[in-house]
């Protein structure tokens, strides 16, 4: 979303106004609104019970690479768009990767090991999103 220029009111110079984005809310769901802070707090304590303190994983994809980043199936970005920010924190929504494969599945490489699991995820949460990836 665009934000509109805003102009003041004496001098004219036109300007975007300030994003608060403390106080931005994405909604989950079940319409109940979270801040980016909020997001962060669940998405960081959902991460400590997913990896348990562990210090190494290997890559779920390859089970070859060491994991390096943790991919998320849906992107937090798109799970904002789709008002299910829920599935940001949600433990089957990521997990350890290298970055080839994270790099694989942001291309949508269907040879991927466990590609087809993961969009069975995608399908339930977001159908369109699936339909897109499959029809490319």
């Amino acid at each position: 979303m665009k934000e509109s220029l805003k102009q003041w009111p004496s001098s004219g110079v036109k300007f975007y106004p300030k994003k608060q984005s403390s106080k931005i809310k994405h909604k989950a769901s079940d319409g109940t609104g979270y801040t980016e802070n909020q997001i962060k707090a669940k998405l960081s304590e959902a991460y400590s019970l997913r990896y348990n303190e562990q210090i190494t994983y290997l890559c779920e994809d390859c089970g070859k690479n060491q994991a390096t980043e943790s991919s998320h199936i849906i992107a937090k970005a798109r799970c904002k768009q789709l008002h299910k920010t829920e599935l940001i924190w949600d433990k089957n929504n990521f997990y350890p990767s290298c970055r080839e494969c994270h790099m694989r599945w942001e291309a949508n490489d269907s040879t991927l090991v466990r590609y087809w699991q993961l969009m069975e995820y995608v399908k339930k949460h977001d159908l369109e999103g699936y339909l897109k990836r499959i029809n490319l």
